[in-house]
């Protein structure tokens, strides 16, 4: 297997592509009660951490997307240094194929993206741009944000459907700490602007020349300035007449071919202005060939064009992803707490509220599923014990000589005579206790009703038996006690 750099907390799972000064890996980011996310770790090749000038552009390239905020663009997330020292760049990933891969490949199959898609998607990156060239930082102030390197190569275009710009590596910007040398060129050769090929300044129409070029290859598959070497190559970009794409091919609609040849305009007067109203242009162009692609639909088309490199891909985060790194969830004893066990990344103890609560939704909804049968047995089973503590006082009351305690009735019950007082006994005051908290059985009546007859005949209650006499007085003399209902002379 393949050893993997280590990026902090990015989990590095495999590598999509390589180039000469630096790589792009897939990895993922975990957080807490199963949570990730995948991203795009673009590292910096490490024979180049040496390289003041690279490690300056690098640093720039994050510190300018960083501010372009567009879903025509790929976000930049963070930036950070890996264990050997070597800079990344953290970004969205993007499951798809460049645009470059998608022309190739339809080449190779003898067909063309299709029309009514190819111009969706460079409406999208060109609406991307503009987000791009209109870019501010946090506090409302313009980049002036140039792209410089705009061309197949980087325009990714998703399953999901959407194209989204990347690279800024060489941006042109208000905030970079690198500048481009007097006559130095950068970019590809045969994405340059007439002006960038001079070496004369550029601004966002250059952006617009750049994306020009990519339509029209993209639109007939095949490649629009080619040279035996870099002189010839940058002398066809400033001289070599440019054919429109419906001469060359007449299934491509009239008002897409305008589009893309105002783009094409060598003279910065006739050329688009900005990247927002090619985009414009093309999807008013796009009209006459019917309804626009819908995103799942080109993402359906995406996905049969991506041949095996995207294949690949999937498969490899669906490995990635499956398995045993699934988390698992345990109890912790019989404590109200949750363990949490990634596979790859130790345990989590999640301690649940006292009550069913949506954070953890999936855990703590099981959690109320245990509780509640338990729950619905407590009431029942104490009816029954507070019933038998009610009968259990009858029994012993029968058996202590003392009377049944009457069924409630509409009467007051009178108070008892003080002249020969008796202290109440115990099972008397369980009786009262359980009658207090236990609902009446159906054959009670309630107060001020008649109970009805009973057809069953019953048992004629035996007889007390005889009573013995009273105990004598104590030799004590009580204290005397007031009340409000008998005088002092009754105690003597």
């Amino acid at each position: 297997m393949e050893n993997l750099p280590s990026f902090g907390r990015y989990e590095a799972l495999f590598r999509i592509a390589a180039g000469g000064m630096a790589e792009v890996f897939a990895a993922r980011i975990r957080g807490e009660a199963g949570f990730e996310k995948l991203v795009a770790v673009k590292r910096m090749l490490p024979h180049l951490a040496e390289d003041e000038q690279f490690v300056d552009m690098f640093l720039d390239e994050a510190r300018v997307a960083v501010h372009v905020s567009s879903p025509y663009v790929v976000p930049t997330l963070d930036l950070g240094r890996a264990d050997d020292g070597a800079l990344y760049i953290v970004m969205e990933l993007v499951v798809g194929q460049a645009l470059s891969t998608l022309i190739r490949d339809q080449r190779r199959r003898g067909t063309r993206v299709p029309i009514p898609i190819a111009v969706e998607l460079l409406a999208q990156a060109a609406q991307g741009l503009d987000d791009a060239h209109e870019a501010v930082t946090p506090t409302g102030v313009r980049l002036g944000l140039v792209h410089r390197d705009v061309s197949p190569h980087n325009v990714l275009v998703g399953v999901d459907g959407r194209a989204r710009v990347t690279d800024f590596g060489i941006a042109r910007a208000m905030m970079r700490r690198t500048s481009t040398q007097t006559g130095e060129l950068k970019g590809k050769f045969a994405y340059f602007s007439p002006e960038q090929a001079e070496g004369r300044p550029v601004d966002r129409r250059a952006d617009v020349f750049a994306l020009g070029i990519v339509a029209w290859e993209t639109m007939l598959g095949r490649r629009l300035f080619t040279g035996e070497d870099p002189m010839q190559l940058l002398g066809n970009v400033k001289t070599l007449p440019i054919p429109a794409v419906h001469v060359i091919d007449p299934e491509i609609p009239l008002p897409v071919s305008q589009a893309i040849a105002r783009a094409l305009e060598r003279s910065l007067d006739k050329r688009w202005a900005t990247a927002a109203e090619l985009s414009h242009a093309l999807r008013e162009a796009g009209r006459t060939l019917g309804p626009t692609p819908t995103a799942r639909e080109i993402g359906r088309w995406v996905g049969d064009a991506g041949g095996d490199s995207l294949g690949h891909m999937r498969s490899e985060i669906d490995r990635a992803l499956s398995g045993d790194d699934v988390p698992t969830v345990a109890r912790s004893g019989s404590s109200k707490k949750i363990v949490v066990v990634p596979p790859s990344a130790g345990s989590l103890e999640i301690t649940l509220p006292p009550e069913p609560s949506t954070v953890g939704a999936t855990t703590v909804a099981s959690e109320t599923l245990l509780l509640r049968p338990k729950r619905s047995l407590l009431v029942p089973i104490a009816v029954v014990a507070l019933l038998g503590l009610g009968a259990g006082a009858l029994f012993l009351g029968m058996r202590s000589g003392d009377p049944a305690p009457a069924a409630p009735s509409a009467e007051p019950t009178p108070l008892p005579s003080m002249s020969t007082p008796v202290a109440p006994s115990a099972s008397t005051v369980t009786t009262v206790s359980a009658s207090a908290s236990v609902k009446a059985p159906k054959h009670w009546h309630k107060p001020g009703k008649v109970a009805p007859p009973s057809t069953a005949k019953t048992a004629e209650p035996p007889p007390p038996p005889p009573t013995a006499a009273p105990p004598p007085p104590a030799t004590t003399t009580a204290p005397k006690q007031s009340g409000p209902l008998l005088p002092d002379e009754a105690f003597k």
